[in-house]
């Protein structure tokens, strides 16, 4: 999905890293009540178009995207950057610069359009990086926002690797991480799974 500057509060300049050491790059970070209840259940029912979601391939004889349902299966809404929908990249977009900001210092310019998935019984995304050639070469951090109650489905946990560690769902908790993390979702055993998801782009790492 091609990135967007609009509305982006990133500034395109590295943050001051003075000890020339991080220990946050291969780091998750997690904030709970990012957004409440009542936010997560108004952004999971928006009215948009919904497509399956497909799999980024970095194979130049193929396209860039093809569905590949064996590898991912979920459901994906693109929310557009319009006026009603601010509320939402206004509040992501202040946070993540806070995060890169303390914590990664990279390079950012911009963030993606925001998807909503939905993991159905039986949904789920194999390990894979979030980062790749062409038009995914330029992402850097991963945004997750869970937003379904845990109670509403089964599996589908968010797996970290290669620690193994699965990410803490609650509703309405923000997970970061950088994107050449791989990662899984585990499939969906029972019920239906909402995510808010979107990637902070910049200049290629070196």
């Amino acid at each position: 999905m091609q990135t967007s500057t609009e509305n982006s509060s990133f500034s395109g300049v590295a943050p001051d890293q003075t000890s020339g050491q991080n220990a946050c790059l291969s780091q998750e970070f997690v904030f709970e009540n990012f957004f409440s209840v009542e936010e997560c259940e108004q952004i999971t029912y928006l009215d948009l178009t919904v497509y399956q979601a497909e799999v980024n391939y970095h194979n130049p004889e193929k396209s860039l995207s093809q569905l590949n349902l064996k590898h991912r299966n979920a459901l994906n809404k693109a929310i557009p950057r319009r006026p009603e929908f601010e509320w939402i990249y206004g509040r992501l977009i202040h946070k993540l610069h806070q995060v890169n900001r303390d914590y990664y210092h990279f390079d950012l310019r911009s963030m993606s359009d925001l998807q909503l998935l939905e993991y159905q019984n039986t949904g789920f995304y194999g390990t894979h990086v979030d980062i790749g050639t062409g038009a995914i070469s330029n992402r850097k951090l991963t945004m997750v926002t869970f937003l379904s109650s845990p109670e509403d489905y089964e599996g589908g946990d968010l797996v970290l690797k290669p620690k193994g560690l699965a990410v803490p769902q609650k509703q309405g908790s923000l997970v970061v991480f950088p994107s050449y993390m791989p990662h899984e979702v585990c499939p969906v055993t029972q019920g239906i799974r909402h995510s808010l998801v979107a990637w902070i782009t910049g200049p290629c790492f070196r």
